[in-house]
């Protein structure tokens, strides 16, 4: 898989946005996102999730990728 993405950004010339799918696996850990502002509404009544989700995307920054991941929506 990672040479499909590395030669995703060799086409795009150096820089991707590719999404993370995050709401996938808030989905998969019980959050309810069938509400326009679904994201909001786990931050209201599930914060923990968030939490728990966003740990899993940090150690990339630890394995000498060159990538920075961002979530506009926590």
């Amino acid at each position: 898989m990672a040479g499909v993405v590395e030669e995703l950004v060799k086409k795009a010339g150096g820089c991707a946005v590719i999404d993370g799918g995050f709401a996938t696996q808030l989905e998969a850990l019980g959050a309810d996102i069938n509400d326009p502002l679904w994201s909001a509404a786990c931050l209201i009544t599930k914060p923990h999730l968030i939490k728990e989700v966003t740990p899993a995307t940090r150690p990339i920054h630890s394995t000498g990728r060159r990538a920075c991941l961002h979530n506009a929506s926590s």
